[in-house]
This record gives structure tokens, sequence and C-alpha cells, in this order.
């Protein structure tokens, strides 16, 4: 007599192994709706008015435009990629992969091109000099990470994991206008785009049972190398002086 398998672990199995599909394409859309909603008014619903804005946002220059434009694009590729992986349609997932690296490029360089112009003014503020650097960092693992994920895209575990937390500094600026979280203390706003690399490390621990090597070198990256480097320029006068020169 044959013994009678039980459907339970095929089933847990199977899960288990469509579970990382569905969490990226879930984690993608709420990363498109933080962008919608946190530029909305200053972006995309322009065409309704522009009269309740700050005095600074109701005329957009090019700069700052090329620069939506960007960050508009690699989120709704991001959801795009997640979307074509989460219906097996690995083909054009990697056939999009040279329009990912070009659009990373042009995040960086409006990126830096919004600071430099952000900075333009002279420095009234102490802290002026740490937010310089913080952004700065932003692209540099921005930067870091998406290099990575492009070098191991052979290997989609570390790939698509490290392409996730890439976009956790891309995210501040608009969740800091999101008309709850902006009243907040500004020494915790910058850090709640940090909770996506708190889902994905749920994520990983629930399902995997354990933490993803590409995780934990992504989260070294996204919370201990930079602050020392923040604070040494940030609160030096040497990173004044460059924040001077920048002006």
């Amino acid at each position: 007599m044959q013994p009678v398998s039980s459907p339970l672990p095929q089933a847990i199995a199977e899960t288990n192994a469509r579970s990382p599909r569905w969490f990226f394409l879930v984690m993608a859309a709420i990363m498109v709706v933080v962008v919608g909603w946190g530029f909305g008014p200053s972006l995309y619903l322009r065409g309704l008015g522009t009269e309740n804005l700050p005095p600074g946002l109701q005329a957009l220059p090019w700069y700052a435009w090329a620069h939506g434009v960007a960050l508009t694009t690699w989120f709704l590729l991001f959801a795009a990629q997640a979307t074509l992986i989460a219906s097996n349609r690995m083909e054009i997932h990697r056939s999009l992969g040279v329009v990912g690296a070009i659009t990373a490029t042009v995040v960086i360089v409006t990126t830096l091109v919004t600071i430099q112009h952000a900075i333009a003014t002279p420095v009234r503020s102490a802290l002026q000099p740490v937010v310089l650097f913080f952004n700065l960092m932003g692209v540099v693992q921005f930067s870091v990470l998406v290099g990575c994920a492009l070098r191991f895209r052979r290997q989609p575990e570390v790939h698509k994991r490290l392409m996730f937390l890439a976009n956790v500094p891309l995210l501040g600026a608009a969740v800091s206008r999101l008309p709850e979280i902006s009243e907040l203390s500004p020494l915790i706003v910058p850090n709640l785009p940090l909770l996506l690399l708190a889902a994905l490390i749920a994520r990983d621990l629930v399902v995997d049972r354990r933490l993803h090597r590409a995780v934990l070198w992504g989260g070294l990256v996204l919370l201990i190398a930079p602050r020392p480097i923040v604070a040494a320029f940030g609160l030096s006068g040497l990173g004044r002086t460059i924040a001077q020169a920048l002006a």
C-alpha cells in the first residue's frame, strides 16, 4: 500500500516560492503611492493651481522638472519590473535592464544638480552642511547599491534585494512632504524610509528563516557606513567650507 503524502509541505513550499515576488510587487506599489502622494501638489497636480504652495515651489526650474521626471520614471520602472517578475516574464524584465541602468544614471546626475542648486544660497544654519552631506551620501548609497545590483544581476536573490534597498535613500524627500509626516521631528522624518529595510529583514526572517547576505551588506550601506562621514563633514569646519564653496 502506497503511503499517502500530505499536500501541506508542498503548499508551504509553493507559497514561500511565490511570496518574494509578491512582497516586492506590494512594496513597489507602496513606493509609487508615497512618491505620488508626496510630490503630487508640487509636481503632478500643478495644473490644479500652485497658489497654496510655498513661494519656492510655485515656479519649478528646469532641473527640478528633470529630477522629478527621472525619479518618477525610476519608481514606475521599478514597479513594472516587479510586476514582470511576479508574472514570470523574465525575458522582458531582462530586456529592460539597460533602460534601468540609464534611468539610474539620470537620477544620479539630476539629484546632484538639484542638491547643488538647493544650497546655492548663503549658509544660514549650522545644520545646513549636515543636510548637504546627508543628501550627498544618499546619492552615494543609491549609486553603490544599484551598481552592485547590476553587477549581481545574474543572481536574482541578490539583485532584487539590492535594487529594493537602493530606493530607500530616494524616498526621503517624498516622505518629508506627506502632510501627516511633515510635522514630525526633523530627526525622525529622514529615517522613515528605513522602514523598508525593516520590512525586508522581517520578510527574510519569516519566509526564509535567515537574513540574506544582500540585506546584511545593503543594510550596512544604509545604516552604518554613511553616519561617520556625515558627522565628520557635516559638523566640521571643513564641511562648512565645502558647503559655502558649493553655494
